[in-house]
This record gives C-alpha cells, sequence and structure tokens, in this order.
C-alpha cells in the first residue's frame, strides 16, 4: 500500500491509489500534558458551571472540578501511583466519573473504564482481571461486593474505593477528598508531560461471542484535530449524553466539553423518550450525543413534537447502522436540528461525520483530518474504486497503539505499513463520502460473490409495509450459502402480495432472496441488536419442512 500516488485537486479530498481519500493537516509536539490544558481551563473560568445532575439539579463548577480531581490525584501519588500504573473507574455516567479519570491522565496513570451492569458484573470483573491489574478500583456502592468478591478470588493486590454510601473495609470517596490536603500542594499541582503515543487508556471491549479486544488508547487520542468533533466547537453550549466512561465517546467528550467551555447535563442512562425530552427542556440542551438504539427509540413515537426542543441545535449519534427511515423520521421531528452521523471505533478514534449540505442519508460523511481511508475486495483483499463495496482500512494520526499485552493479535489488524483493519465494509462515492453497510462477518458468501445483510434489510425496511427485517445464510453444497429472509410486517399491513412485487423487481441475480418467512416479531437480544443465532436455527427447520 505504499505507490505513488497521483493528487486530483479537483475533489474535496484527495484521491489516491483507487480507494484511497485523506486530509491532513501538521501534528502537534510530540511531548504534551492534557492534564495542564485541562487544569488552565479550570482556572481561567473558575465559577463556569461544568456539570449539573440531570435528577437533583446538583451542580459542579470548573473550580469545583479541579480541586476536587487535584486532590484525587495527590492522593493517588502517595499511594505510589505513578506513570503507567493502571486505576479503573466502574460506575455510571454521574458527577463524580471524571474525578479518578482526570486525576489518572494529570499523573500519567492509565485509565481503565469498566462497564457498569448489575448483571454479570462479577464475572466480568473476574475476567478483566486477568487482562489488567489496576491499582486502585473505583466502583459504586451498589456492585462493591461483587468487584471485592472477583479481587479476592483472583488473588489482585488492588485497593477498593466507594462511590456514595461508606463501608467500613473499604475507602470512601468522598472521605478522601475531604481529607485534610496541603493548599500549597494543591494550588502548585502541576501535571507530568506525557510523550504522544504513551498509553492513556485501556479500553476493555467486547463483541457478540465474548470479551475480545483491549484497546490501549494513547494520549495523541485528545488533541488530535480528528477528534476535535463538531459539537465541541462552540463555547458556551449544553451538552447531554448518556453513556458511561467504559464507552471511547464519552471519554473524549469529557476531555473535549471542559476544553471548550460546554455545560455538561450528567443523567446516568436514557430512561425513556419523554425522560430525554423533559432534560432537553428543562436545561436547555443545545446538544445530545446518542447511541443508535436510543434514536431507534425516539423515532417510534412522535415525542419529540410534544415537547419544547427549540434549544436544541444538534442530534449527533453514532453505533450501530441507523435504519433508513428512522434518519427520515429525526429529520421530519427536529426541522430545525442538524441531524449528524459520526463514525468512530476504539482503535482509531474519529474517522468520518456528516457536515454542511453534504450531508446524505445512509452515509456516515466525509474523513476527518488525519485519517487515511482504503477499501479492499473481500476476495482478492486489491483496493478498489469508487462505488465498490470492500473492507474498510484506515490510518489515522489518533490510532491506539495496539491490543494491551497481545501484539500477536494487533499483527493480525495493523499491517506493516501501519494501516488498521476494521471489522466493517462500505465503500465511498466519487464526493468523498463513506457508507458503512455491514460488518465483515456478517457478511454472506454466495457462489464467491458477497452479499451484506444489512444492505438487503436497509433496502427491506424501506418498503412502508416493513417494520423489520433480517437476512441470514443457510449453507449450501453448491452455492456455499443462500439467503433467508425473515420480515416483521407493519400491524395491519400485511399486503404480501404488492411487498413480494417490490422483493422480486428489487433483488435480481445474486442478492436474490431465496426463502421468505413472514413474523410477527423477530427475535432480539437488546433493544437494537437481532438475535441472528436464532433465526439462523429457524432457518434450517423452516427450510427443511420447505423441502419434505
Amino acid at each position: 500500500m505504499s505507490a505513488n500516488y497521483k493528487i486530483e485537486k479537483t475533489l474535496p479530498f484527495k484521491k489516491r491509489n483507487r480507494g484511497l481519500i485523506d486530509t491532513k493537516e501538521p501534528i502537534y509536539n510530540e511531548h504534551i500534558s492534557i492534564g495542564n490544558e485541562i487544569l488552565m481551563k479550570f482556572s481561567r473560568r473558575p465559577n463556569f458551571i461544568g456539570q449539573i445532575d440531570a435528577a437533583t439539579g446538583k451542580t459542579s463548577t470548573f473550580e469545583q472540578m479541579k480541586e476536587r480531581s487535584v486532590k484525587c490525584a495527590l492522593w493517588l501519588r502517595k499511594l505510589k501511583v505513578k506513570s503507567g500504573d493502571v486505576i479503573t473507574v466502574c460506575t455510571h455516567n454521574q458527577l463524580e466519573a471524571y474525578v479518578p479519570y482526570l486525576a489518572a491522565l494529570y499523573i500519567g496513570a492509565i485509565v481503565n473504564p469498566w462497564p457498569k451492569r448489575k448483571k454479570g458484573i462479577r464475572s466480568n470483573a473476574e475476567y478483566f482481571l486477568t487482562r489488567v491489574t489496576p491499582k486502585v478500583i473505583f466502583v459504586d456502592c451498589d456492585n462493591v461486593r461483587m468487584i471485592q468478591a472477583a479481587v479476592v478470588k483472583m488473588n489482585v493486590s488492588t485497593k477498593i474505593v466507594v462511590f456514595g454510601d461508606a463501608f467500613d473495609e473499604f475507602e470512601s470517596f468522598e472521605l478522601i477528598l475531604q481529607k485534610k490536603f496541603n493548599r500549597l500542594d494543591i494550588n502548585r499541582f502541576f501535571c507530568v508531560k506525557m510523550n504522544i503515543k504513551d498509553p492513556a487508556i485501556i479500553l476493555l471491549s467486547c463483541g457478540t461471542t465474548g470479551f475480545l479486544k483491549d484497546v490501549e488508547v494513547p494520549y495523541k487520542f485528545f488533541l488530535n484535530s480528528s477528534n476535535q468533533i463538531p459539537i465541541m466547537n462552540s463555547n458556551n453550549d449544553v451538552g447531554l449524553w448518556f453513556e458511561s466512561l467504559d464507552w471511547i465517546i464519552s471519554l473524549l467528550l469529557t476531555v473535549r466539553a471542559i476544553l471548550m467551555g460546554v455545560k455538561v447535563i450528567k443523567s446516568p442512562g436514557f430512561l425513556e423518550e419523554h425522560h430525554l425530552c423533559q432534560i432537553i427542556r428543562r436545561y436547555k440542551v443545545t446538544w445530545i450525543y446518542l447511541k443508535t438504539n436510543m434514536c431507534n427509540r425516539l423515532s417510534r413515537f412522535d415525542i419529540l413534537e410534544k415537547y419544547d426542543t427549540s434549544s436544541l441545535k444538534m442530534v449527533i449519534f453514532g453505533g450501530l447502522m441507523i435504519k433508513h427511515n428512522v434518519h427520515i423520521s429525526l429529520i421530519k421531528s427536529l426541522p430545525n436540528v442538524s441531524i449528524i452521523q459520526l463514525y468512530c471505533l476504539p482503535e482509531t478514534g474519529v474517522i468520518a461525520y456528516q457536515r454542511g449540505t453534504m450531508n446524505i442519508i445512509g452515509s456516515i460523511g466525509c474523513l476527518v483530518k488525519n485519517v487515511r481511508l482504503l477499501i479492499t475486495d473481500c476476495a482478492t483483499k486489491e483496493p478498489v474504486g469508487p462505488y465498490t463495496i470492500g473492507v474498510i482500512w484506515c490510518q489515522s494520526s489518533s490510532m491506539m497503539n495496539g491490543y494491551y499485552k497481545d501484539s500477536r493479535y494487533t499483527r493480525i489488524v495493523i499491517d506493516d505499513n501501519g494501516w488498521f483493519r476494521s471489522e466493517d465494509v462500505g465503500y465511498y462515492d466519487k464526493h468523498g463520502n463513506v457508507f458503512v453497510i455491514d460488518r465483515v462477518k456478517q457478511l454472506i458468501n454466495y457462489r464467491n460473490y458477497y452479499i451484506s445483510p444489512a444492505e438487503i434489510e436497509i433496502a427491506l425496511q424501506s418498503h412502508p409495509f416493513v417494520s423489520e427485517a433480517a437476512v441470514v445464510p443457510l449453507s449450501h453444497d453448491y452455492d456455499n450459502f443462500r439467503l433467508v429472509t425473515f420480515i416483521a410486517p407493519e400491524p395491519g399491513l400485511e399486503q404480501k402480495e404488492e411487498l413480494q412485487k417490490f422483493i422480486t423487481e428489487t433483488f435480481v441475480g445474486p442478492r436474490c432472496l431465496q426463502y421468505i418467512y413472514f413474523m410477527k416479531q423477530l427475535p432480539h437480544i437488546s433493544d437494537e441488536i437481532i438475535n441472528r443465532k436464532h433465526l439462523s436455527k429457524l432457518a434450517i427447520a423452516y427450510t427443511k419442512l420447505a423441502w419434505l
């Protein structure tokens, strides 16, 4: 992938060597202190309200945020936590979550956020402790016993600090910050300088088949222009997101909100659609960041039209692919709001987002600065040009160092020229709009022609009679695999003849849908994830019956 490329200057991006598009700008100094930048921002606007608890209305000023995070950093130093050591944060999206996170960045410790889950938290913790050994674990009171049991079972030496209610056998987070600290130490506190490649975060991520990757995120992740996403370019905005620190976007937004002077509304979870609208109305929220499943839920009702959301300027979302009709529904419900899709991976940071008049529904927008993208053929692995579907590769100046203590897997996904092979397939058009259409593992090989189930599902769901659709592969001796389609019609609109005509005319050749089954409702693992494993079993059973 290191050929001499010819630049085409007529395009709004640079296109090189068929399939490679990129934009560049100079990179910052090799040594940085993101902590000092945060503290300077706190000091310049001490009375600015940086956070508000959505439920109670309790606020945190920049002065309070500075003092609490510095005290925590001093306490960690007293425990001999130093650069390169690991501290874990396991809590929901609450007012104090930032404290140990920023404190670790100040002293060069590595932040290791764990997902806050009640179900399976002990087994998750046991697994995490086989990967990372934190010196300190900050955890909510409702999970502390299960975390302690995991620590004892794994025979790990770590200190446990509890948010909320005090326990005799554990350090209380609040009591730590209430201890007497030398005022001179607080005022003169200075953060360590780190190399941009030093690890700042270890993000333990999991897939549908189990725990897979421990992403080592470097310090350059915070300052790279590619991660300065559009909602972060305006001072005095009011921002809202629901996810905790185990989500890569939450880690980024927490720091960027401080640097840009954004007031953040803290809420521990997306409870219901009315709850979101009430927060927007009460606190005059100007932008929100949602996961795809939250957008799906919002679009089911005309809830947004029933509340005063006039303060809202932008809705930005990322995660799984959003349905075409969901995106249109959001645009219709919020005609004066920018609806922006963003593509971000833990391994690379932000890759692309929609902006300006270039927004195309279904596209995740154009590349951000300092990101290069390449599409390769699924079978030949050769680079392909515009409008050709293939595996997405990218280079980013904020790319991960690799997978933590797993050089073998790192070498599998990052080639010798520094290209990261994503798990996504997609394409780009002549204007530089990038389209992510599916996961590599979901592709179906029909007579050596790779078919994207998601692409077919989106096309089916564009029909007014289709509520939901899923395509799964069925093993076949001659064709490798055939397509089995499950469709849930819209209630009361089961006009199968008209839908069958649409399918026959739309899906031809390799994309022909050989088996179609109608169901009242498709099985789900969660709100946004269809249970494809169950559908695959049904496909085998149904087709066997059809052959009898």
